[in-house]
């Protein structure tokens, strides 16, 4: 359009320049919103810790003895999600019916290197942790279970990140020792 053809029906240059350059910001909003949107990532905390359960104190030491390592899964803030994966890793003999996790909360299975992947089954609740347990001796001590254990957060499911301080792995070591004669499993956290 020529300038003239423009003030022939109504239009001069300023008020099209005007209009042109209104609609570049509304346009970039526009196209920009949906990306923004999409990119929405609920955040949560992870906080796992360790500790021998069962067993007995050795009188005038501190060893627990016959203790099982166990861990616990807890959200320090937020909700953990389904789909939510943990490695338990050790040199023992790891199979996914070895550890016990308290229900169908956590789904196992064993990876190629011999450690285990636990994931999330159901949203695990700030207040309402989930416990794994190696039962490592019912009378009589598995040898194949004696090892150091640790248990590791290892990824959120799309759309979820773990982004807090809480601690995202733990330890447990549980070794074979003679004490007055007797074989005993030795759990330290």
């Amino acid at each position: 359009m020529t300038e003239q053809n423009m003030k022939k029906q109504g239009f001069d240059r300023r008020t099209v320049n005007k209009a042109a350059a209104w609609s570049v910001p509304v346009i970039a909003a526009a196209v920009s919103a949906p990306m923004a949107a999409a990119s929405v990532v609920t955040q949560f905390d992870v906080a796992i810790s360790s500790e021998c359960v069962g067993g007995i104190t050795i009188p005038l030491t501190s060893i627990n003895a016959f203790g099982d390592p166990t861990f616990e899964i807890a959200a320090a803030t937020g909700t953990i999600p389904v789909g939510t994966t943990f490695t338990l890793s050790s040199a023992a003999v790891l199979s996914a019916g070895v550890i016990d996790t308290g229900g169908n909360l956590l789904d196992v299975s064993l990876l190629g290197d011999g450690s285990l992947l636990i994931t999330t089954q159901a949203e695990i609740v700030a207040g309402s942790p989930v416990t794994i347990a190696v039962p490592i001796s019912d009378g009589a001590i598995n040898t194949d279970l004696l090892g150091d254990y640790s248990l590791t957060f290892t990824s959120a499911p799309s759309g979820f990140e773990e982004s807090g301080p809480g601690a995202n792995s733990a330890s447990v070591s549980n070794t074979q020792v003679t004490a007055a004669g007797a074989q005993v499993s030795v759990c330290a956290a």
